[in-house]
């Protein structure tokens, strides 16, 4: 599968997951609105949980019948039927007050979920970032936010993330070294 335009830079963000109903499924996400799954049956499904017109890339995650997508400063979360490749919105998330480029990137495991917003402006410093932490139980406020203690301009924290266990990774591509 691949685009019908070459401009549409194809599989901007992926994610894939062995576990699931169906296993092995892959979500790629372009610089066109919307998202491809692919499955390991052959088959697909192109959905745009977000419905905006940016041609941004959205962040994307899955871990098995559940998938993130984020774009616009929100975040969908979205479950897939028992048993089907069908995967449908089951959760808006808007961006908390403040945070800019929020949904850019995304990591989840199990019931947590890790929301890169590398725009954001720290102590007026621009594009110094933020990462949230959410329980995916409830998505009502962040269980965690993540800023460098030393925040920097154009820092950008939260530019990528991951997410295993209790364990998370953010990055700052735009920082001066590393910070626990």
């Amino acid at each position: 599968y691949g685009p019908a335009n070459s401009s549409e830079n194809f599989a901007a963000s992926v994610a894939a997951s062995g576990g699931g109903s169906i296993p092995t499924s892959v979500a790629s996400a372009s610089r066109r609105p919307g998202v491809t799954f692919a499955f390991s049956d052959g088959t697909f499904q192109d959905i745009d949980p977000l419905e905006v017109t940016s041609t941004q890339p959205y962040g994307l995650a899955i871990d098995g019948d559940r998938a993130a997508v984020g774009a616009g400063g929100r975040v969908a979360i979205l479950e897939r039927g028992e048993g089907t490749n069908e995967f449908a919105v089951t959760t808006p998330l808007d961006s908390p007050e403040g945070s800019s480029g929020f949904g850019r990137s995304i990591a989840m495991d199990g019931n947590l979920l890790l929301v890169g917003a590398p725009a954001t402006s720290v102590n007026e410093l621009s594009n110094a970032g933020r990462a949230y932490l959410f329980d995916l139980a409830d998505l009502a406020d962040p269980v965690w936010e993540f800023e460098a203690p030393d925040p920097l301009r154009n820092e950008r924290l939260g530019g990528s993330v991951a997410l295993e266990g209790s364990s998370a990774v953010v990055s700052a591509p735009g920082g001066d070294g590393i910070f626990e």
